[in-house]
């Protein structure tokens, strides 16, 4: 006569989830708490604006913005740059956690719009919005548009049947020519080499 085999307990799935869950949360509770002062919340903090906080009042001026808590590790954020009310484009390829890089919007104030030439500066307020989730924060500092740092053409000389060189008498925020394109309509000009703008 066989003995019977004690019979098999089984052990229930309930339990054995519930400690895994318990385990796991505990986990995210000490890696939060251990954490970083970086990896929290905090907000944006604004060092420097170069090119030394001016630019044209035609915008377009490609600014530079240095500090802390711009793109906060461990958090989903987005971020936003405005400059007198106006959007700066942000360029997120260099954006870090350091570093803004944006490009500025044209001044609609009623000064910068009161002349063609104008040749004063207006200063406007340069905030920075980082959005997470645990809400939105913002960072001050300022920004100044002036005239003297817009480029403009005072006189250009040419015979509208020629097809020879052109010359132009501007104000140039650059010496190389790299950095300069002149567009006709829909087609940007032949500005040929170096020696030929330097001379």
């Amino acid at each position: 006569m066989q003995a019977k085999k004690p019979a098999m307990r089984q052990t229930s799935s309930v339990p054995l989830m519930s400690a895994l869950l318990f385990f796991a949360f505990s986990a995210l509770i000490a890696t939060t708490e251990a954490a970083p002062s970086s990896t929290r919340s905090q907000p944006p903090f604004i060092v420097s604006v170069s090119p030394n906080n001016v630019g044209s009042v035609e915008g377009g001026t490609r600014l530079t913005i240095t500090g802390a808590n711009f793109a906060q590790e461990g958090l989903f954020s987005s971020r936003a740059v405005f400059i007198g009310g106006q959007a700066c484009q942000v360029i997120n390829y260099y954006t870090t956690n350091e570093r803004i890089v944006c490009i500025t919007p044209k001044c609609v104030s009623p000064a910068c719009l009161s002349d063609a030439d104008w040749q004063g500066s207006e200063s406007a307020s340069l905030s920075v919005y980082v959005s997470t989730v645990e809400g939105i924060l913002e960072g001050f500092s300022t920004f100044t548009y002036h005239g003297g740092y817009t480029p403009s053409i005072y006189k250009m000389q040419h015979n509208a049947w020629a097809t020879g060189m052109s010359q132009m008498t501007t104000k140039l925020l650059s010496t190389y020519l790299s950095d300069l394109s002149i567009k006709i309509g829909d087609h940007f000009a032949d500005l040929g080499n170096g020696d030929e703008f330097n001379n």
